[in-house]
């Protein structure tokens, strides 16, 4: 069988059992049919070249195709796309709703794992911002590698995230600076951000407006609050929402 082909046929027993058509076959011919189904399968499009040669060899029925082939034929019809060769309809309808399955299960395995591997880029890229010491040598060589810059290694960073993705009216240069300002403070209180939050968040601000946007998240940060709230007419220290208790959502 070649590569990428369905090794094992799918046999509907109880369709194939409970079939008049295939009840008025001898026992000689049904197992003929079924036969030719299995080599059928073998081609990428589930053909048998039209040959009665050919399909007498196949099928095992050899000398007794010129009176068995005409009913087996009847389970067969020819392929427009390709001359010269049959196909079973009900076969090919199987094939071709394996490979649909087939291609979604591919596209959400490798969906799933980008989004595994982007998470777990973005979580240990970010554990920790302060300056690594290696093992002291001699009290004249200590040597501090240099301080990372958590930001780079963020999924939804705004160099990778924002341009394409923030919502109209916060594509600016002046939110993309702030919105960069509450990914690092997010990073600093072990709360860092990944996927939904972000588009929650992001969708929570759209609505507010780019100004209000703005000044939510400077007095969040300025607040060390975990959500984003905005800050009363006067008061800045006072999420606009004070006497409510904060959602669940709120805190992502």
């Amino acid at each position: 069988m070649k590569e990428g082909l369905f090794k094992d046929f799918p046999v509907l027993v109880e369709e194939w059992l409970s079939s008049p058509k295939i009840m008025l076959l001898t026992p000689a011919e049904e197992g003929g049919l079924f036969r030719l189904l299995l080599c059928a399968w073998s081609h990428p499009r589930c053909c048998l070249p039209n040959d009665p040669e050919v399909l007498a060899q196949l099928s095992r029925i050899n000398g007794s195709w010129p009176k068995c082939g005409p009913k087996i034929m009847a389970f067969f019809g020819e392929d427009t796309e390709e001359a010269g060769m049959i196909f079973n309809h009900k076969q090919r309808a199987l094939r071709n709703a394996q490979l649909v399955r087939a291609a979604k299960g591919e596209k959400g395995g490798k969906k799933k794992q980008a989004n595994k591997d982007a998470a777990e880029a973005d979580l240990f890229g970010k554990v920790s911002s302060s300056p690594q010491v290696e093992p002291k040598q001699d009290s004249s060589s200590l040597q501090v590698e240099p301080k990372q810059d958590s930001s780079s290694h963020s999924l939804y960073s705004t160099t990778q995230y924002s341009k394409e993705n923030l919502p109209p009216p916060l594509n600016v240069p002046e939110f993309r600076e702030v919105w960069l300002q509450w990914e690092r403070y997010r990073v600093e209180i072990k709360k860092p951000l990944i996927g939904t939050a972000i588009h929650m968040q992001l969708a929570k601000l759209a609505k507010m407006g780019l100004q209000r946007a703005i000044a939510a998240i400077n007095a969040s940060m300025a607040n060390q609050w975990r959500g984003l709230f905005e800050p009363k007419e006067g008061d800045i220290n006072a999420p606009a929402a004070a006497k409510k208790k904060p959602s669940v959502y709120d805190c992502l």
